[in-house]
């Protein structure tokens, strides 16, 4: 007798489509049966594919390596190129994805659809430097899918600068235990959303660290970033804690 909770257990089956088939017999011996089509796609909701995401140059690239940055994973490229094109490729342990339906969303206003290929680059080409959003969508034959999302970047190296708008040579009155400098930050109005700024001195105290944007609607987001709107200017203090 199969009461109306019984589960069956499917995890144990592969792809494809089976037939269930239950049969039953009264108290009299009369039997019958019937039978259902079950059809299993890849797990893929929820799931997440094994990339590689590289910088390509011609006929050989670079392996870019993920990191936490801004709204979300990114993969970030220094080279400084104004220009460039990367690569998605999807790795060995990927293989049970091969063949499926894939729709990558460059970011840019350009979508791909083609079907996933092992070990195969997906190449596009950027005409100008930023941070990208890109998605991949793989569906299969059944209608299971998902997609996952991150960020690529590219662009110049970050031109940092502090400037020294002050004295920088004090001397301890007889009262005092320790002395502030002010020091100008250059070149961070154009810092894309989550650069890390970090702020150290070699006299072993705390290493302060700010994402960017550093300063929102003309205030400082950290209290010892202060903002000048008369020229723009921002001082970050080094204080001996």
């Amino acid at each position: 007798m199969i009461s109306n909770d019984t589960v069956l257990n499917l995890t144990s089956l592969g792809t494809g489509n089976y037939e269930l088939m239950y049969s039953f017999t009264d108290s009299l011996g009369c039997t019958n049966s019937d039978t259902n089509q079950l059809s299993i796609g890849l797990s893929l909701s929820g799931g997440s594919a094994n990339i590689l995401v590289s910088e390509v140059y011609g006929v050989s690239s670079s392996v870019l390596f993920p990191v936490n940055y801004g709204n979300g994973i990114t993969y970030p490229a220094c080279s400084g190129l104004s220009a460039t094109t990367f690569g998605i490729s999807f790795t060995n342990n990927s293989s049970a994805l091969a063949g499926n339906t894939l729709i990558i969303d460059w970011g840019d206003g350009f979508i791909d659809s083609t079907i996933v290929n092992i070990g195969y680059s997906y190449n596009h080409f950027y005409g100008f430097s930023g941070s990208y959003p890109v998605s991949l969508t793989i569906s299969d034959s059944l209608g299971c899918s998902f997609t996952t999302s991150f960020n690529i970047y590219f662009g110049s190296t970050q031109i940092l600068g502090l400037s020294t708008p002050g004295n920088t040579s004090l001397c301890f009155a007889p009262y005092e235990d320790s002395v502030s400098f002010d020091f100008e930050v250059l070149n961070w109005e154009g810092d894309v959303t989550g650069t890390l700024y970090s702020f150290s001195c070699n006299d072993s105290s705390q290493t302060k660290q700010v994402s960017a944007p550093l300063v929102v609607n003309g205030v400082g987001v950290r209290p010892w970033l202060i903002f000048d709107p008369a020229d723009s200017s921002l001082l970050p203090p080094l204080v001996p804690e």
